[in-house]
């Protein structure tokens, strides 16, 4: 929503204003209350970022998953951050340690349900890098095999 709301005229522009808006989230990192069930673990928490991923991310600074058929939705939640703590995890996804970050608590799952108890009628989610306004209850679920790829008949 930051960066929707600066002005830009380029690649370089946009690329500008999204480390901007990422600066204003290190410097007040947001904290919310979020119940979630992850294939029967229920718990709640407050935090500072949820990311839901359709495979576990790898150990690599660009977020991907090395293995693309676990069958298991990557779950991941930071605690309630202070601008160190999040220019400390900044740091480590530019390293590719994400996942060692003590702040990073991972799970597994293969459906997930989420929760906001006092979610703030403006609350926005990313969802395939779109913008979103978030759901107070949101399920997500794990189709694997759904998606249809066309390869070469000799691959």
């Amino acid at each position: 929503r930051l960066r929707d709301a600066m002005t830009y005229a380029s690649r370089m522009g946009k690329i500008a204003a999204n480390v901007r808006a990422s600066m204003n989230v290190m410097l007040d990192p947001p904290q919310f209350e979020v119940e979630f069930d992850a294939d029967g673990h229920r718990e709640h928490r407050l935090v500072s970022a949820i990311n839901v991923s359709n495979n576990p991310f790898g150990d690599n600074s660009l977020m991907f998953s090395e293995e693309l058929n676990t069958g298991h939705l990557g779950f991941y939640l930071t605690d309630p951050l202070r601008p160190a703590g999040a220019a400390r995890l900044a740091i480590d996804i530019l390293r590719g340690r994400m996942r060692h970050n003590t702040a990073i608590t991972e799970m597994r799952a293969r459906a997930v349900d989420l929760h906001f108890p006092k979610l703030y009628r403006k609350a926005n989610c990313v969802l395939d890098g779109e913008l979103m306004p978030l759901g107070r209850n949101v399920a997500i679920r794990l189709h694997p095999g759904e998606l249809k790829v066309i390869v070469p008949q000799d691959a």
